[in-house]
């Protein structure tokens, strides 16, 4: 599966924002996926998919 970049930390608000420089990645489709987990073990995901032309 390509590339793969993991962000780890601690959040005390409810939105984190990301920017992603395109320029090195290859042309087609990439799928970013966001997973959070809180102290109760809950777990929340989303995932976009993103094309280059």
């Amino acid at each position: 599966m390509g590339n793969s970049f993991i962000f780890m930390g601690c959040l005390s608000k409810s939105s984190i924002t990301w920017r992603w420089n395109a320029r090195k990645v290859s042309k087609g489709e990439h799928i970013i996926l966001a997973e959070a987990y809180d102290e109760a073990g809950n777990v929340g995901m989303d995932l976009i998919t993103v094309c280059k032309k």
